[in-house]
């Protein structure tokens, strides 16, 4: 399926694709909806691209502006809280 349309596999067809795309990363990211999270560093990792405030490198060549403001939401992992250290006994 390399270099082909891989919206045309779609049985419909989203709106607005960039949309679409940005909800689905971001939801991965905040673990919304019950979705299936990044592991810590690789969030980690995506998370420092997303927050810089300029287009998503996804988006580069197209008129979608998606990232210019930057993610600006914490991650799951950011969220979750540590746990309590362990004091030797």
């Amino acid at each position: 399926m390399r270099g082909k349309n891989r919206l045309s596999t779609r049985g419909v067809v989203p709106p607005d694709p960039a949309k679409c795309f940005q909800r689905t990363l971001t939801a991965h990211l905040t673990g919304a909806d019950g979705r299936m999270c990044f592991e810590p560093d690789e969030e980690a990792a995506v998370l420092l691209v997303l927050r810089e405030k300029r287009q998503w490198p996804a988006f580069v060549g197209t008129d979608a502006s998606i990232g210019s403001k930057g993610f600006r939401s914490m991650g799951f992992h950011e969220k979750s809280p540590l746990p309590p250290p362990q004091w030797p006994h």
